[in-house]
C-alpha cells in the first residue's frame, strides 16, 4: 500500500512540474534514434506458470520522433529482441525473436520524459536458419521513463506487456518483461 501512494505522490509532482514556467522545460528532440537494448523482454507461456528458462535477451530498436510541443512528443518505433531458452514450448526452437512494431507519445520534463506506447508484438521460435515456427503476433503495450540530452544521447528503461499470442503447434505464450535501452538521436 506504501508503494502505491509513494507512486501517487511522484505521479502528481511530476504533473505539477509540467506546468511550471517553459524556461523548466526542454523541447524534445525530432528526428531518428537508434538504441541497443537488453533486458529480460521475452517470452512466456501464459498459463501454466513454467518458465521457459531463457536467456537475458538483447536487441535494437529504431524510431523516429516529432516534437508536437513543448510538453508532447510522437514516435513510430520497432524494436526486436533474441535470446536462448532452456525449456522452449518444443524442443527442437531453441531461439526466439521477439519485437514490436507502433506508436509512443511522451511528456517532457526537462530532458526527464515519460513514455506510454501501443502497438503490435511478435514472437517465432528458431530450429535453424531454414526452419522456424509461424510468426505469432498480437496488440500490447509499454510504459517506461528516460533521460535525452541535447546532444542526442538518450538512456531509457520499459515495462512491456502483450496479449495471448497462439500458435498452432506450441503452448499460448505472452511477450513480457523489462528493456535497457541506449542509443542517439540525430536532430
Amino acid at each position: 500500500m506504501l508503494d502505491y501512494f509513494r507512486f501517487r505522490k511522484l505521479f502528481f509532482t511530476l504533473i505539477l512540474l509540467a506546468y511550471f514556467p517553459s524556461s523548466l522545460i526542454a523541447e524534445p528532440g525530432t528526428g531518428f534514434g537508434l538504441a541497443f537494448e537488453g533486458g529480460s523482454f521475452k517470452a512466456t507461456p501464459h498459463k501454466n506458470g513454467k518458465d521457459f528458462q531463457s536467456s537475458a535477451s538483447y536487441g535494437l530498436s529504431f524510431d523516429y520522433q516529432w516534437e508536437i510541443s513543448q510538453l508532447f512528443s510522437f514516435s513510430i518505433l520497432s524494436f526486436e529482441h533474441g535470446g536462448k531458452s532452456k525449456l522452449p514450448p518444443k524442443s527442437d526452437y531453441k531461439y526466439y525473436k521477439a519485437g514490436f512494431v507502433g506508436a509512443e507519445i511522451r511528456t517532457w520534463i526537462d530532458s526527464f520524459f515519460i513514455g506510454i506506447h501501443s502497438g503490435q508484438y511478435y514472437l517465432t521460435w528458431i530450429e535453424s536458419l531454414k526452419n522456424s515456427s509461424d510468426i505469432g503476433m498480437i496488440s500490447g503495450n509499454g510504459f517506461g521513463f528516460g533521460l535525452e540530452t541535447q546532444s542526442g544521447i538518450f538512456f531509457a528503461a520499459y515495462k512491456e506487456k502483450s496479449g495471448v499470442i497462439k500458435f498452432r503447434d506450441m503452448l499460448n505464450q505472452k511477450v513480457e518483461g523489462s528493456r535497457f535501452i541506449l542509443g542517439y538521436r540525430w536532430r
